[in-house]
């Protein structure tokens, strides 16, 4: 196994991951009006006009367990008007990101388990921020679905440095060491430059790129916390990709910055969400 160590060797890789092509159109659209708190409906089709399985798509996720509706949502006007606008944009943000990217499976990589991971995430990371009455709870969703987005850039632009990666985790050193060592920079660090590039709101690629230690986050603690608890949820109940996560450990500095008042109070918490994402699974998985 070659590793990456030298200074020059480092700098060819942060080229590469500076000049990866833009976010897809579709996607950046979505982004668009997702930014855009002046975005209209009419945006909204717009987008969804350019694949219409985003219809039947978007309405597979208004009934599911998350909204806990008792009426079908069985129509786009109709979604909107039960969920609201701004609730639409995350979810074709979502889907216009699924669509864009397709991932090609590979030995120690499935696209479907990765999707299902990241969007369980998304989608517990809003209701734990609800609950919480935590105000950035548009942001979590979307931090939550992008909040291990890099594996898959990794995975696809830099296939070699993916598969060893993963082999010298396997041996039982921890992944952030293995991705230190073998490209030089974590996948919370590849994230940062490429949202960045792409444009997103520094909230946003803040809370990804400190997902794992959200007690030195910069912007907000308490969205980077309920991401992090997300995750470990998702990560302990071995929902979709996690194998790149197996070392996960709970930073329990969340627990003061949630206002739990010990750590067996925020057990309890994360029991009170097995329901709900075992309710959910199969709901998502017919996206994907």
């Amino acid at each position: 196994m070659m590793l990456v160590k030298n200074q020059e060797n480092i700098e060819k890789i942060l080229e590469k991951i500076n000049t990866l092509p833009a976010l897809p159109q579709i996607a950046d659209e979505a982004l668009r009006i997702l930014n855009d708190p002046n975005s209209s409906k009419s945006d909204l089709v717009k987008i969804i006009s350019k694949d219409q399985s985003f219809i039947s798509k978007i309405l597979t996720i208004a009934n599911s367990p998350i909204y806990g509706l008792r009426r079908e949502v069985s129509t786009m006007s109709f979604a909107v008007f039960v969920l609201g606008l701004k609730e639409i944009k995350k979810v074709v943000f979502a889907i216009a990101f699924m669509q864009s990217f397709k991932m090609e499976r590979s030995k120690y990589f499935n696209p479907d388990d990765f999707w299902l991971h990241s969007f369980i995430t998304a989608n517990l990371s809003r209701k734990i921020a609800m609950d919480l009455d935590i105000t950035n709870c548009g942001e979590a969703f979307v931090v939550g679905f992008l909040h291990d987005f890099a594996i898959s850039i990794i995975h696809r632009d830099f296939k070699s440095e993916f598969d060893e990666i993963y082999e010298l985790a396997s041996t039982g050193i921890n992944h952030t060491i293995a991705e230190k060592e073998i490209l030089t920079l974590t996948h919370a660090e590849v994230a940062e430059l490429v949202l960045e590039n792409w444009g997103l709101p520094k909230i946003i690629v803040d809370a990804v790129k400190f997902h794992h230690t959200p007690s030195v986050a910069n912007m907000d603690k308490a969205l980077t916390s309920v991401i992090h608890l997300a995750d470990y949820i998702t990560t302990v109940q071995k929902i979709g990709m996690v194998d790149w996560e197996t070392d996960l450990v709970l930073d329990e500095s969340i627990i003061e910055t949630l206002g739990f008042s010990s750590k067996e109070s925020l057990e309890e918490f994360i029991e009170s969400y097995n329901e709900f994402i075992k309710e959910q699974i199969e709901s998502i998985r017919s996206l994907i």
